[in-house]
This record gives C-alpha cells, structure tokens and sequence, in this order.
C-alpha cells in the first residue's frame, strides 16, 4: 500500500454522488450481483436513474455533476452548496419536525387522505405561519 499513490480530492466528490444517489434512490448507482459487472459499470460510468423512485431534477442534476466521468467537470465544494438541491427547500420548518411527528396543520394541508401514497409538499404558505409557530409554540 505504500507505493501506491493516495486518490485525488476529486475523487472525495465522485464518492459523495455515489452516496447522494444512494440516499434519494435507496441503492448504489453500479450496483449488480457480480463484482466484476459493478467495477465495469463504475469504469465506463454506467449508470440510470430508476423510475420507480421521485427524486427532484435538482436531484438528478446533482448526482450527474458528481458523477462526471472527467474529474476536472466535477462540482467542486462552493458549486455543492450553491446548488439547486442544497438551496431550494422550505423556509422555515417546524422545530417540531426534530422530534415528533408531523403537526394536525401539516397533516390537513398535505396530507388530506391519509391512505394516500402521495408524498406532502413541502412548505407552508406565509398565511400559514402563524398557525404553525403557534402550534410548535406549544409542543416546546
């Protein structure tokens, strides 16, 4: 191991789109049964983003700015935190959201069937506000 050479910072980046996808999609991007198939794919960048699963264009876009194959294409840190995905979610969320479950206010606005296999939208909408800093008010 010694004589080897260390791997670059770039590849600390190509590292964090592997985790990213496996976060929003629940598997790694090369993932197959055989580890001489998942090397091949993890070479040649072969990977798909699967349509069983919603993730955001932001998200998607993310992912392929981390998985570039050239190293020098690649997002680098101030790029990761200006990006769409980090920077385009709710203002404010509850402090409640830390420790219990969602509100009755959250559930009645986004989630009115709760047989429904819809996931709720993100957000409150600023006539909302009150409602929900008064209810987190008063689970603190």
């Amino acid at each position: 191991m010694s004589s080897k050479v260390g791997h670059s910072y770039e590849v600390d980046l190509w590292s964090l789109g592997v985790i990213a996808y496996t976060m929003l999609y629940g598997r790694p991007p090369f993932e197959t049964r055989d580890v001489k198939v998942t090397y091949r794919k993890i070479k040649n960048n072969n990977y798909s983003f699967p349509t069983h699963t919603e993730v955001s264009q932001a998200g998607k876009d993310f992912i392929r700015s981390l998985l570039k194959t050239d190293p020098t294409e690649r997002l680098n840190l101030d790029n990761i935190m200006s990006h769409e995905f980090f920077t385009d979610y709710p203002l404010l969320m509850p402090a409640s959201t830390l420790s219990v479950p969602p509100s009755s206010v959250f559930m009645e606005k986004y989630m009115p069937n709760s047989n429904s296999d819809q996931p709720p939208k993100p957000g409150y909408s600023p006539s909302e506000l009150p409602n929900v800093v008064n209810e987190v008010a008063t689970l603190e």
